[in-house]
């Protein structure tokens, strides 16, 4: 492995763990005793966009984000997803990463082989990622994310990180 796809690996794996831990994170439910933080309250609404359909429910139980891309600067303003996937969630998890939630009853690779007509500007990588399950890695300037498929549940995380490359 050259340094590059080496470095390049290690991203890919960082950006998976983000979306794990926030997969992990969205099915549990705040306790209304436990401690003050910044985010969401209990019964709060969330942020403003179309709720979230059964699929998002079932995958992202009690997920508070919403789903305004607009949330998300670190996501491209021309973003776009493929039919056959439902956006469920978008978080701003720094200044420079994000990550956004999505459903599908599609087959994972079928899901990776619909978004990469849509990735025409970066460069791409498919391997092997969390629970063996495909993933896509896309590099543009100082831009990376990875698509991370579920088959499993039918959820899709992507992970955004700027300035990184």
């Amino acid at each position: 492995m050259t340094p590059t796809s080496t470095r390049a690996a290690t991203r890919a794996l960082h950006l998976a763990a983000i979306g794990g831990l926030l997969l992990a994170l969205s099915a549990c439910a705040p306790d209304p005793n436990g401690p003050a933080v910044s985010g969401p309250a209990l019964g709060d609404p969330g942020p403003a966009g179309p709720a979230a359909g059964d699929a998002c429910e079932r995958a992202f139980p009690g997920s508070p984000f919403g789903t305004d891309l607009a949330d998300a600067p670190t996501v491209p303003a021309d973003w776009t997803h493929p039919d056959g996937v439902e956006l469920c969630g978008v978080y701003q998890s720094s200044d420079a990463n994000a990550v956004l939630q999505y459903v599908t009853e599609l087959e994972p690779d079928a899901v990776l082989d619909a978004w990469e007509p849509l990735l025409g500007g970066y460069a791409l990588e498919r391997s092997s990622g969390m629970g063996s399950w495909p993933i896509l890695n896309a590099v543009a300037g100082d831009l990376e994310f990875a698509i991370q498929t579920d088959g499993d549940t039918g959820a899709i995380i992507i992970g955004f990180a700027e300035g990184a490359a």
